[in-house]
């Protein structure tokens, strides 16, 4: 019996993501949500960072390796951070800061990290998602004066994927070959093989042919005067 082989081919897709992130500024999610500082200087409440005056009113620390942060009052995806600097005596405090983001205000991850002096709006745009609901803000340590932020924007952003599917062209169908032609064995009484036993059986269909063909001319004309009689033929079988 012939076994049919089957072959299965295995699609293999590479999926390429691309995030697009698209920064809606029209929602600046920090808007008066609560706001703390590591202390605070006079009036300049950690508040007055996210009341919408964005160079107006300002919060400030008294003390200088100092830290401010905003809850956001829910997860969201980050698009883009912007803090605003002082425009009078103070923009010059504002530098070396870092920019954390968290999903709880006691696991903070660094964000970026804008060196040397800050001018009057400082832009950060994530690059890719991220999903935070606290942020925070503190300068690099050594600073020599309080920390004074005028107001942190937070803005929402909208993640696009694009994902392209790439695999490769199957293999054509294999056709099997087709199968040989079923083999047909004339069996013969006799106990040899089969070939041998068609080969015998030929040659004595050959001679038994010549002998009757040689009986048919001799006897075949009963009117025909012949020299001498026709022969007389005994045949046997060359089977054992």
């Amino acid at each position: 019996m012939k076994m049919a082989t089957v072959v299965t081919t295995l699609k293999v897709t590479t999926i390429f993501m691309v995030w697009i992130i698209i920064s809606a500024e029209a929602n600046n999610i920090a808007l008066n949500k609560q706001a703390y500082q590591t202390d605070t200087s006079s009036d300049n409440l950690p508040s007055l960072a996210v009341d919408g005056d964005l160079h107006g009113t300002c919060a400030s620390t008294i003390t200088n390796d100092a830290s401010w942060e905003v809850d956001l009052g829910d997860t969201y995806i980050i698009g883009s951070v912007k803090i605003y600097n002082s425009i009078d005596c103070c923009s010059k405090d504002l530098r070396d800061l870092h920019i954390f983001t968290g999903l709880t205000n006691d696991a903070y991850e660094l964000g970026a990290f804008m060196s040397g002096p800050s001018g009057t709006i400082i832009t950060w745009s994530v690059p890719s998602p991220l999903r935070a609901r606290w942020v925070k803000v503190n300068r690099k340590t050594g600073q020599r004066s309080p920390l004074t932020i005028c107001e942190v924007e937070v803005f929402e952003g909208v993640a696009l994927t694009s994902s392209t599917a790439m695999s490769p062209s199957p293999p054509p169908p294999t056709t099997p070959p087709p199968p040989p032609p079923a083999s047909v064995t004339q069996a013969v009484t006799g106990g040899n093989s089969g070939v041998r036993h068609h080969r015998k059986l030929n040659v004595n269909v050959s001679l038994l042919a010549g002998d009757r063909i040689r009986d048919i001319r001799c006897r075949g004309n009963p009117n025909k005067a012949r020299a001498k009689p026709c022969p007389t033929h005994s045949y046997k079988s060359n089977d054992p």
